[in-house]
């Protein structure tokens, strides 16, 4: 009588990957990971910039307030800064402010502010309007 499992004079067949099928699974995976890799290192950048990009747009609508705000308290410009430079949640920036008078009596002025970041190779730039 025979046990069940036991081998009579076959060969077991052993249970395992042949060479070949551990290379090709290899070559498959080394292709899929060459195209992977490249688009996940530019999401990765992708997502910094924007996220750069968000502050310095907090940055720009903080700025709009602070020359709307100073020009009713003080009727002017005189003492705004043109330009300069601060650091908000890691990002050091710099920011240039135009400001000009859009009717020819001078009520109404234009300001402009751009921020500038990533030592001035990307900027964002915001207008606003005041008047007396």
């Amino acid at each position: 009588m025979m046990r069940p499992g036991s081998i009579t004079g076959a060969k077991k067949e052993l249970a395992g990957y042949t060479l070949l099928e551990v290379l090709l699974t290899v070559s498959i995976l080394a292709v899929a990971f060459t195209f992977l890799f490249p688009s996940l290192f530019r999401s990765a950048d992708r997502l910094k910039y924007l996220s750069q990009r968000l502050t310095a747009k907090t940055i720009l609508e903080n700025k709009i307030a602070d020359a709307a705000l100073y020009y009713k308290s003080a009727l002017t410009f005189q003492g705004w800064p043109d330009t300069g430079s601060d650091e908000y949640f890691g990002l050091p920036y710099t920011y240039e402010s135009v400001i000009k008078p859009v009717d020819p009596a001078e009520t109404v002025r234009e300001v402009e502010i751009k921020i500038l970041w990533d030592e001035g190779r990307k900027s964002v730039t915001g207008y606003t309007y005041v008047a007396q």
